[in-house]
């Protein structure tokens, strides 16, 4: 099946000799290594075809390591039935002492794949198998071959798994008609083999890599993609009887793709529901903005996001007078209906949107193809190179604001069939994305001090609020006020609280509340040492030898906190904070403390104007936080100058 290699089970190739002892050591945390992680992709062109013949020929050989591999008895090999076919699979099982068994045709079954959540739904299967026994010294070898269908969803190849890898190999066989494109992703750093052969009319080509370790999960940081070594393949153009066919590869292909799957929505005929309902949303309302809003407003409330990825139906929208009688829809579906309810309001420049968010690290402008794009948004020109964002999924986001995972990603807008545009979202600035915090207390000789506080929220900060003040009630909600006001800290008590712009999502949040604090101030004697702080900026810390990846962040943004805190007559300060600030490229801090006719006023203000933080600049990161966190732990120290 793969070059190089002959089945297993023809018995034409002896087996690679390992030594299971050396694997141990060499991979003590491992629950199993990978002896051959392979494949072999062919793309020849038939006599007659239309379309290139691409078969994908998989080999893994596995060796178990551990005793705890006797649970791991079930597997699967994941199938797209409307992108490829399964056309042959193998399993055989090897045990310590040598002696195999192979897996029998009837051991396989395909289920539905599991949902990766309640509003994803897709046509992925999984073809399970038994391998009946494993254990230490176990090894299973799967082969198995596919037929990929379209040949414009041509994908990738990942170089890691799960499990360490021994050696890893990707080869591809290609019809010198066939003009294809490579993309190398995070392959620098790595000792790839490659090779480069043409016989006659078939070029092979192909890389190796050694000694991968397991994919690990990263918690905090972003998407495997942006940094595990793999390979992204395209067909660019095939040469038929001297005509060039194009296929892919550049942004006007991309679009043509797409531009396809809009003529394959059902045909529109029964408007006269979203029409109607149109007229009555923008009664009275006449300027451009308010329909806008309006009619966002309503597709954001009123049809229920459930995410569609069965084949084709992840890629056509459905008709829009379905969407409104069936009240749910994807982005595709809401982006399409926002588009239509739009026009007929007049808003003419509306259109529909493919954009890749941050989980996918290629940009269109850079790999045209369907997997550097996973959503699809509605945008409205405000002119002067600029849009209206209406991201329906959501029901939280604004409109002026592009949707936080769509920063520094390009928008391929589709004007018509042929004409488009590739739009690079900026990040959002600091000074749009804010918390801000007023605190107001009186220090006095008693247990218990009360206060009173107003925070703001504004652009994506208030989103996740936001969300949790719409869908949480009671108790609940009074323990979620808590939280996000009093950070959480017992010592205080919330005693009343108002919501203000909760639903009027172009304005700042507003929480006004009162509360209460026992033991804020330490008494020694004549003195009274009190930390001004009472809730404090919360900034991580990072090491390269806990990371050594980039630390992903969701937005820009600006925290302020300003304290006005009344001091008791009879007495003065004896100590008093030391202002502080940091100012560098992207972090800033700055903390200051001074008094005003008895008030102590405090304002600690931090920004951060990136949206990663690479481990290069973890040392500039941690200078800030320490320069902030030493700030936040000052204390004033009053001295008593009278008794009343």
């Amino acid at each position: 099946m793969l070059v190089g290699y002959s089945s297993l089970a023809s018995g034409k190739k002896e087996l690679p000799v390992y030594d299971l002892e050396s694997l141990k050591k060499k991979y003590p945390d491992d629950l199993a290594v990978y002896l051959r992680h392979e494949e072999l992709v062919t793309i020849l062109l038939p006599n007659g075809a239309t379309n290139p013949d691409i078969v994908k020929s998989t080999t893994h050989e596995i060796l178990y390591l551990k005793p705890a591999s006797r649970f791991y008895t079930t597997q699967y090999v994941g199938l797209e039935e409307y992108f490829e076919d399964l056309i042959s699979i193998e399993v055989t099982i090897i045990r310590p002492d040598g002696k195999s068994f192979k897996l029998d045709q009837t051991e396989f079954s395909v289920v539905d794949s599991e949902p990766e959540s309640w509003v994803f739904h897709d046509n992925g299967k999984n073809v399970v198998f038994d391998t009946r026994e494993m254990g230490e010294g176990y090894r299973m070898v799967l082969n198995y071959t596919k037929r990929v269908k379209h040949p414009e969803f041509f994908d990738m190849y990942f170089f890691v798994s799960n499990f360490p890898i021994e050696k890893s190999v990707l080869k591809i066989v290609y019809d010198s008609d066939i003009e294809l494109k490579f993309h190398e992703m995070n392959l620098n750093s790595r000792n790839v083999k490659t090779d480069a052969q043409t016989t006659g009319p078939v070029t092979l080509r192909s890389w190796t890599v050694e000694s991968i370790e397991a994919y690990k999960t990263d918690e905090g940081g972003f998407n495997m993609r942006y940094y595990v070594p793999h390979m992204l393949m395209q067909i660019v153009s095939m040469n038929r009887n001297g005509q060039k066919i194009n296929v892919g590869g550049t942004p006007e292909q991309l679009h043509n793709l797409f531009a396809g799957f809009l003529k394959l929505r059902q045909p529109e005929t029964e408007m006269d529901q979203v029409n109607s309902l149109t007229n009555d949303l923008i009664l009275n309302k006449s300027s451009d903005i308010e329909k806008i809003d309006t009619i966002f407003r309503w597709v954001q409330s009123n049809i229920k996001y459930i995410a569609f990825e069965d084949g084709i139906n992840g890629y056509v929208p459905r008709s829009c007078s379905s969407v409104m009688k069936n009240r749910y829809g994807d982005c595709k579906d809401m982006s399409a209906l926002l588009v239509e309810m739009l026009r007929h309001a007049g808003i003419e420049e509306s259109y529909m949107a493919w954009v890749g968010t941050r989980d996918v690290p290629y940009k269109m402008g850079e790999f045209p193809s369907p997997i550097s794009c996973n959503h699809v948004i509605c945008v409205v020109s405000r002119g002067e190179n600029s849009y209206y964002y209406l991201d329906a999924t959501s029901s939280e986001t604004g409109y002026i604001l592009p949707p936080h995972n769509l920063q520094q990603k390009d928008l391929l807008i589709h004007f018509n069939d042929e004409k488009f545009e590739l739009f690079d979202v900026p990040a959002v600035s600091p000074d749009s994305n804010f918390i801000r915090t007023k605190i107001q207390f009186t220090v006095n000789d008693h247990d218990s001090i009360f206060g009173t506080g107003t925070d703001f929220y504004g652009g994506y900060e208030r989103e996740d609020i936001s969300y949790s003040l719409s869908n949480i009630q009671g108790e609940d909600l009074d323990l979620y006020v808590s939280e996000i006001a009093l950070g959480g800290q017992n010592r205080f008590n919330l005693k009343t609280y108002e919501i203000s712009n909760l639903h009027n999502k172009n304005s700042d949040l507003q929480l006004d509340y009162t509360f209460s604090v026992d033991n804020l101030c330490i008494k020694d004697g004549n003195s009274i040492i009190i930390n001004p702080a009472l809730f404090k900026p919360r900034i991580s810390k990072y090491s390269v030898e806990e990371f050594d990846l980039p630390r992903f962040k969701k937005n820009c943004r600006t925290i302020e906190y300003i304290y006005e805190i009344t001091l008791p007559a009879g007495y003065q300060v004896k100590s008093f904070p030391e202002n502080m600030n940091f100012s560098g490229l992207d972090f800033n801090f700055d903390g200051t403390f001074h008094i005003e006719n008895n008030i102590v006023k405090v304002s600690l203000i931090y920004s951060h104007n990136l949206l990663s933080i690479i481990p290069g600049r973890f040392d500039e990161w941690n200078e800030f936080s320490r320069v902030v966190n030493k700030a936040t732990i000052q204390n004033i120290v009053l001295e008593k100058l009278y008794d009343k």
